[in-house]
């Protein structure tokens, strides 16, 4: 949470409330819905909003939403949600606030041209997804508040100190379980029990959240690994034949920004 900003204690005070978890960094639970998730952000960009509109009457708050992939890549759905999150804490696109997407159309170059860009434009909050999107904005050494999603392991992913006291400009919500983890591969195990290689569909662009404890829970039941990194849905077609010719008789998929 923002060290130097008036709102880091009500961050943290709301995240807890909404999230049922610890101060600081939110973790989703397990079995919350992606779109109630996609709410929380949106709610979790609000209040470094209402901090700054404090004393300001009619100010129109800006955010912007940096995005590593593309539009196409994003559920509709999300935006409304995102939106909700918005509205059910006071702000209301068109009338006391803006939102600007922007996309690097997965190009690591382009993601940090528009980093570059946010940093230097009078922005209330920016909001993104992933820590490739995170690290390209903290290296703009940007003082605006930078609220992100999707980011399963934000202290491995050297984004934050703790959950507990984020520290620096950045805070966000992370969706991350290792027991869910373990446990996707011990149902797949159960469901067939014949399993001996199991492909594990990693999307490099979230960082490694995951994949360690995955890759031990297979191991733990004498099921071998093996790991196809990849982001591109056009990929996603070869990558399953190729992991099908090297004897995989199951799939399982950690966090992925292409996967609902």
């Amino acid at each position: 949470m923002g060290s130097n900003m008036a709102q880091d204690s009500k961050v943290a005070i709301e995240l807890r409330k909404k999230a049922n978890n610890a101060d600081g960094i939110a973790e989703g639970h397990p079995h919350m819905r992606r779109r109630e998730f996609i709410t929380l952000l949106g709610g979790a960009a609000a209040w470094p909003l209402a901090a700054r509109a404090q004393g300001a009457s009619g100010r129109v708050a800006r955010i912007a939403y940096l995005g590593a992939l593309s539009p196409t890549t994003l559920d509709p759905r999300q935006i409304e949600q995102f939106n909700v999150g918005l509205v059910e804490n006071g702000f209301i696109e068109g009338r006391n606030i803006t939102v600007d997407y922007v996309w690097a159309e997965g190009s690591p170059e382009r993601l940090q041209q528009l980093a570059a860009e946010l940093a230097r434009r009078d922005l209330d909050v920016i909001v993104t997804a992933g820590p490739q999107a995170v690290h390209a904005l903290m290296d703009t050494q940007t003082k605006t508040p930078i609220v992100f999603a999707i980011v399963g392991d934000p202290i491995g992913n050297g984004i934050v100190a703790s959950l507990a006291r984020a520290g620096g400009n950045v805070t966000g919500l992370s969706m991350s379980n290792s027991d869910l983890e373990s446990k996707r591969v011990e149902v797949l195990k159960d469901a067939v029990p014949a399993l001996r290689r199991i492909m594990i569909l990693h999307d490099p662009s979230m960082g490694t959240a995951g994949l360690d404890e995955t890759q031990s829970a297979a191991r733990a039941l004498a099921v071998e690994p093996l790991v196809v990194a990849t982001s591109d849905p056009d990929r996603f077609e070869a990558a399953f034949a190729g992991a099908v010719a090297n004897g995989a008789d199951g799939v399982v998929a950690s966090l992925h920004s292409r996967l609902p």
